[in-house]
């Protein structure tokens, strides 16, 4: 049951998205004593405000009001991916090409651990990193955590 619940939401959040001109990122529910949580995280390339988020929250919530999804009250929330959510999917890394990333690895690789670099390239087997040394090709199965660098 849940599962069909989380596709008939994904499926609404996704034509919301395509409206808004937006990335859906992806879909969480969680159901607790006061009733059913449902967490949207989309996407823009021109940034994702806080007015936006609102916005795709009133359009996805009429839709997601036609599903009778509920026996009671749900809560919806809308946000973006945040800087420091962790790079992983092919999706993720597309989003953060060109952008500075840290990297921390299960294992050493050249004599290293961490990594920052800008993210150069990417595929099913590792990524590319142009890092201050140069280039780096570091596989997938050994980042242990890939996320974006915050500079102020």
């Amino acid at each position: 049951m849940k599962r069909q619940i989380l596709d008939l939401i994904r499926e609404k959040a996704e034509a919301t998205a395509l409206v808004m001109k937006d990335e859906l990122v992806e879909v969480n529910t969680r159901t607790s004593p006061d009733g059913l949580h449902i967490e949207v995280v989309i996407y823009n390339a021109n940034g994702v405000s806080l007015d936006h988020c609102a916005a795709f929250s009133r359009a996805l919530d009429e839709k997601i009001d036609d599903l009778d999804i509920s026996d009671g009250p749900y809560y919806l929330e809308v946000a973006s991916p945040g800087l420091d959510r962790p790079i992983e999917s092919d999706d993720d890394l597309r989003r953060n090409l060109g952008k500075k990333v840290e990297v921390k690895l299960y294992k050493k690789l050249n004599n290293q651990k961490e990594f920052i670099g800008e993210i150069k390239d990417y595929s099913e087997k590792e990524i590319t990193l142009t890092t201050e040394d140069g280039e780096e090709k570091i596989p997938r199965d050994i980042i242990s955590l890939m996320r974006q660098v915050i500079s102020f």
